[in-house]
């Protein structure tokens, strides 16, 4: 075996698992089109990573005309097509989580996407350079351009700027939150006196009751109360794993949810929720931890 075809042979094996994660990528957004929504400029850039990759694996076959292996060069070459597959995982989180959106994740992501690529465009010169002087003389001038015109898109992508964020943390729009199909244990009810009920959820017990007003005795919330309140739990609970996950401390997360009644009969016509993030709460992270503390599995449309 040549050393040619020695390396060629791993470089494949590095190469063949970047294209493998953008294609897994793009059959996610295909099988779970509503997980998290999609962006067209996200898109193009998967679009053109994946062409860039098919295209380098061709180009690369110009190694075999280096007459003599080092093993600085072999390392290079190793290292060229690593660094395409970290350029590659970077355009697919490998948990959406987190992230309302391709476009949240994206902009998050783009310094470190845009920088990779700016490296790309030193590493390609380098790479055309070691393939020897002939092939360097005849493809110097649409080297150097192209991958001046790749770094300079790539400096522009990083200085633009993210949208501001919105400036109350109140969660309005709940059409995006996800929804389970699942069957749970059952709930139930007995009757204990009066407007008084005993709620069994498992191994717990929750009693509900009616105001004086009402013609209850007050001595436990409202159903429409202990609905209300499981919705904020609900909230509270996954923005405090957002913040776990992330390594944030949890001091001053407050989730304060209100309601108002209307109709005939008298039904639940507006909830508001309004979350305050832990004060340690970085702000770049403020957009992606009320997206996750929307996703709570109790609310509904």
């Amino acid at each position: 075996m040549q050393m040619f075809e020695y390396v060629i042979v791993l470089i494949s094996i590095v190469i063949g698992l970047a294209l493998t994660h953008l294609m897994q990528g793009i059959a996610g957004v295909i099988q779970h089109p509503n997980r998290t929504r999609i962006w067209w400029v996200h898109l193009v850039w998967v679009a053109y990573m994946f062409l860039s990759i098919i295209f380098w694996w061709w180009w690369e076959f110009q190694l075999q005309h280096i007459q003599a292996w080092t093993f600085p060069i072999y390392l290079f070459v190793i290292f060229y097509a690593f660094y395409l597959y970290l350029v590659s995982a970077v355009l697919f989180p490998g948990n959406p989580e987190g992230y309302d959106s391709f476009k949240d994740y994206f902009l998050a992501r783009r310094r470190w996407f845009f920088g990779l690529l700016i490296g790309w465009a030193v590493i390609d010169v380098i790479d055309t350079w070691i393939k020897g002087p002939d092939y360097f003389a005849a493809h110097t001038q649409d080297t150097v351009v192209f991958n001046a015109i790749l770094a300079l898109t790539s400096i522009v992508g990083m200085a633009v700027r993210r949208p501001a964020s919105a400036p109350a943390p109140a969660i309005d729009d709940r059409s995006r939150l996800r929804r389970t199909s699942e069957m749970t244990e059952d709930v139930r009810v007995r009757h204990l006196d009066g407007d008084r009920f005993a709620i069994a959820v498992r191994n717990h017990t929750v009693l509900v009751d009616q105001p004086l007003d009402a013609g209850g005795a007050d001595t436990a919330p409202t159903p429409t109360e202990l609905f209300i309140a499981g919705l904020a739990g609900c909230v509270a609970f996954y923005a405090r794993r957002y913040a776990a996950r992330h390594h944030v401390a949890p001091d001053g997360l407050e989730v304060v949810v209100s309601y108002e009644l209307g109709g005939r009969p008298s039904r639940v016509s507006r909830i508001s929720i309004v979350v305050t993030p832990p004060v340690a709460l970085p702000a770049a992270r403020r957009d992606a931890f009320l997206a996750v503390a929307s996703h709570c599995t109790a609310a509904t449309a």
